[in-house]
């Protein structure tokens, strides 16, 4: 399972007993689809 929010994403392997942070920002979707956030995506563009 794993859990998305303003504190961030959280993963558990045990159906919701013990949770845990992850360091990577990752985003749950439609279908239980699960993307990673690459850092660079969030950098303004220079021109």
């Amino acid at each position: 399972m794993a859990t998305v929010g303003p504190n961030g994403t959280d993963i558990s392997t045990d159906d919701g007993r013990n949770w845990r942070a992850l360091s990577l920002p990752y985003v749950i979707g439609p279908h239980g689809r699960i993307g990673v956030l690459r850092p660079s995506a969030l950098k303004p563009e220079t021109k």
